[in-house]
């Protein structure tokens, strides 16, 4: 790049989305108009410069400026908007599958207790003796109320974890009104002697 010039602006961008986040944001042009990339123009800075006069920017050189700075920027935004639609996923699936272990675990224990109940109702009809009959039968009733409040459990864990989602959702959505504000901070000339 020896003995190129051309101008170059650099902006802050500031984020407010997941996480606060700042970024320089290069926008460089050569006499020829040929884009630099951001590498580019960051290596540029660890040489060292020497100032020079004031130049007065045209208008068409500030609107190339600006438009591959907003350019950028939007690509900087793609960026965060896709990792905040990852985190939404691990924690979409998280919930998830806690919710399908509560879930699981809640239908086994019912299943047992059904399992149980329909032993003792065996056991009750094949039962002579009327006092353990109706005992059994007394054991039947219980473990039918236990089942049922275990179902209405898992009917309240579920509506729990709904309420959690829908928690999630206005918080990533919240998270994903990005809020950006861009400082402008300098526009120079440059040449690499």
């Amino acid at each position: 790049m020896i003995g190129k010039e051309g101008w170059l602006s650099l902006d802050l961008l500031h984020v407010q989305s997941l996480e606060n986040e700042q970024h320089l944001v290069f926008s460089a042009i050569d006499l020829e108009g040929e884009q630099l990339d951001q590498e580019i123009c960051e290596k540029m800075f660890e040489l060292p410069a020497v100032e020079g006069e004031e130049i007065e920017l045209s208008e068409s050189i500030g609107n190339t400026l600006q438009r591959i700075s907003e350019a950028q920027q939007q690509s900087i935004l793609n960026d965060i908007m896709e990792r905040t639609s990852t985190y939404l996923d691990a924690e979409l699936e998280k919930l998830e599958k806690w919710s399908q272990d509560l879930k699981n675990k809640l239908e086994k224990d019912i299943d047992e207790v059904t399992v149980e109940i329909e032993h003792l109702k065996r056991e009750a009809k094949l039962t002579r003796n009327l006092a353990e009959k109706l005992e059994m039968n007394k054991q039947i009733k219980e473990l039918e109320k236990k089942r049922n409040e275990m179902r209405r459990s898992l009917y309240d864990q579920q509506d729990e974890i709904d309420e959690q989602k829908d928690r999630l959702f206005e918080e990533i959505e919240k998270k994903l009104e990005q809020r950006t504000a861009t400082e402008h901070l300098f526009t120079i000339k440059w040449r690499i002697v």
